[in-house]
């Protein structure tokens, strides 16, 4: 792996979770995306402009895991009641 996948984020624009991972078959290879609510392959490598597939469906898990992750802990913070102090 040549990038830390704490840097990745789903392409601008297409930030629709929950996400999942889909596999698709190449030759003699499955390439694995990260799919917004949408069926958007949201997957976006910075360092390699126009990648959008990862060959290890481990990484694309755990990228999808990340970022479900993170909009779930989001929700969380807006949803929950406001707390006042004396």
């Amino acid at each position: 792996m040549q990038y830390d996948i704490k840097d990745l984020r789903p392409t601008k624009g297409f930030e629709a979770p929950p996400y999942h991972v889909e596999a698709f078959p190449g030759h003699g290879v499955n390439w694995y995306a990260v799919i917004n609510k949408n069926g958007f392959n949201c997957l976006n490598f910075p360092r390699k402009p126009g990648a959008k597939f990862t060959l290890e469906l481990e990484t694309a898990n755990q990228i999808c895991k990340m970022w479900n992750d993170a909009y779930n802990k989001a929700q969380l913070k807006v949803s929950a009641p406001p707390t006042f102090e004396d």
